[in-house]
């Protein structure tokens, strides 16, 4: 219970430096799949943060940050605590304790972790991606500023429209990302606490 609350706090906090990166990142990725050989939005991450901030204000670059905390908080709560009852479920089984276990075990539980987040993240993240780059894409086929939507517009907008199965689109390859980058995140940060433990008795 604590390390889920935690990981809630943790992913909370983080919301508020990872949304403006995401935020700034998404809409350079998608300015080009929108402009149509038409010169780009942003030449660079500075323009798109200084056209952010005049056109809506500071709180431009905080476009999506509600279904980023709902994203962030849940997922963050589900990733750590899956990591640890993997983790102590290994070391039950292996009748060893759990700073005992094997790289191998560490990276089964860190793969674990990174399926959890994503299948509890997944349809916050949508509506995220959707939240942070809707305005971009009515921007460039208006020629107008169009005001944001909230991110229960979105979600509506998404379930009318594609079903719960919208919620889920990207699922598969994000998961087939998570597997060895929580994998080998949890096993390197596990060996290398053990290596330093020793190194200090």
């Amino acid at each position: 219970k604590q390390i889920m609350i935690a990981g809630f706090g943790a992913g909370v906090v983080n919301s508020f430096i990872a949304g403006p990166v995401d935020l700034i990142k998404s809409r350079l990725q998608v300015q080009y799949a929108l402009s149509e050989g038409v010169a780009p939005t942003y030449t660079g991450t500075l323009d798109c943060v200084k056209k952010l901030v005049s056109d809506y204000g500071v709180r431009g670059v905080f476009l999506g940050i509600v279904p980023t905390i709902l994203r962030e908080g849940p997922a963050n709560a589900g990733f750590y605590m899956g990591y640890e009852f993997t983790r102590r479920t290994l070391a039950k089984w292996q009748k060893k304790t759990p700073d005992a276990l094997g790289p191998l075990s560490l990276m089964f539980s860190g793969s674990m972790a990174g399926i959890l987040f994503w299948c509890i993240s997944m349809p916050a993240d949508v509506v995220k991606s959707r939240v942070q780059v809707q305005t971009l894409h009515m921007s460039s086929t208006s020629g107008a500023l169009i005001q944001p939507k909230g991110a229960m517009v979105a979600a509506r907008e998404i379930l009318q429209q594609e079903g719960v199965r919208g919620f889920y689109r990207g699922l598969s390859p994000a998961i087939v990302r998570a597997i060895p980058a929580a994998a080998v995140t949890f096993a390197a940060y596990e060996m290398s606490r053990r290596t330093l433990v020793q190194l200090l008795e």
